[in-house]
């Protein structure tokens, strides 16, 4: 048993697409999409944020890190 192949190939592509406002839903950017690109298989919508000015310290003392929530979003 095995499989078949034909002539169409799947090609899978992966976007990344910001600046969003609040009242915007994973399912109204869904509509979006497929009304101007066609099927779309899965949309993840994402409604945190990185706080400006933030970059990776990779040698960082996790003793003296301080935890910030109250920043404003950008």
């Amino acid at each position: 048993m095995g499989s078949e192949g034909n002539d169409r190939e799947l090609v899978v592509s992966q976007v990344s697409i910001g600046g969003f406002g609040n009242e915007v839903t994973a399912k109204m950017l869904l509509d979006y999409l497929e009304n101007t690109h066609g099927q779309i298989y899965r949309c993840r919508l994402k409604k945190s944020s990185t706080p400006p000015e933030t970059y990776p310290e990779f040698n960082a003392d996790l003793d003296q890190i301080k935890i910030v929530t109250d920043y404003r979003k950008g």
